[in-house]
């Protein structure tokens, strides 16, 4: 989801004023997901960089094997989509205090089963 907004804040204003209007969390994968994107759009490196510190970056202690037991009993997502489900389980363990951003179809609704709220894009 923030790499859609790097894309559109490269091109134009909206993705800057979404970021602006909530505290961002993300795992850690997150940096390498952006630079990725920005070097495959041509995107320069510096505005990723700058787009990638408006994020406060997770980095979980120790194995999510307990996250990631609770996300594939309830259903299947590729593994980057499972890391930032299982970092944002690592923080909120009982989904009441975050809300889960995504574009992602299958990532989203495993989120919703899981119970996180999602935010409205």
């Amino acid at each position: 989801m923030i790499v859609s907004l790097l894309f559109e804040e490269g091109i134009g204003e909206k993705g800057g004023h979404v970021l602006e209007k909530a505290r961002w969390i993300s795992s850690s994968l997150l940096e390498a997901e952006v630079y990725s994107a920005a070097r495959r759009e041509k995107i320069p490196l510096e505005l990723a960089a700058a787009f990638v510190q408006r994020v406060s970056l997770v980095y979980p202690e120790g194995s999510l094997q307990k996250e990631y037991l609770a996300i594939f009993r309830q259903g299947y997502v590729r593994g980057a989509d499972a890391y930032h489900l299982a970092t944002a389980l690592y923080l909120d363990p009982e989904c009441q205090n975050l809300n889960f951003a995504t574009v992602d179809k299958r990532q989203a609704e495993l989120a919703e089963v899981i119970g996180f709220h999602l935010v409205p894009l």
